[in-house]
């Protein structure tokens, strides 16, 4: 009996020092988006004309990096685009790569890695953001989507 409620109340501590988890994160707005990603050396360009449903739009390419960014008008497009861009990644991807994906109230996650990519896709209210790179390079591009809040 005292090793059960031992047990226990180490299981309570823990679940109150690391919490229940994030429910919801802040959306970026696009000059702290072009700020940060210039600062990883992500030097983006603007494509808000070719989205009728974006206030804003922004995209870097490389050799071994993609990274596009939204700020849509309506939260169910960005919704929509979510799910397409996952589905894209996912199958992209392969069936032997390894997905993650998180969910809060106001946000999800999806994250795959095969042995040449790492995929991610992000939402956070109406904006999304998704990125590949070679899987050499995902530390960098985990350092970069942590700082804009979205990993």
């Amino acid at each position: 009996m005292k090793r059960t409620i031992k047990v226990l109340l180490v299981l309570f501590v823990a679940i109150i020092v690391t919490g229940c988890g994030e429910s919801k994160k802040e959306a970026i707005n696009p000059n702290k988006f072009i700020t940060i990603a210039d600062n990883y050396s992500y030097t983006v360009k603007e494509a808000t004309s070719n989205y009728d449903y974006a206030n804003s739009a922004y995209y870097y390419t490389s050799d071994f990096t993609n990274i596009f960014f939204i700020e849509g008008k309506e939260s169910a497009t960005i919704n929509t685009l979510y799910m397409d861009e996952v589905t894209n990644y996912a199958n992209e991807a392969g069936t032997e790569a390894k997905t993650t994906t998180k969910k809060g109230d106001n946000y999800s996650i999806f994250m795959a890695a095969n042995k040449d990519y790492f995929f991610f896709v992000g939402r956070v209210g109406k904006t999304i953001i998704k990125a590949k790179t070679r899987i050499d390079n995902k530390n960098k591009m985990v350092k970069f989507l942590t700082e804009i809040g979205y990993y």
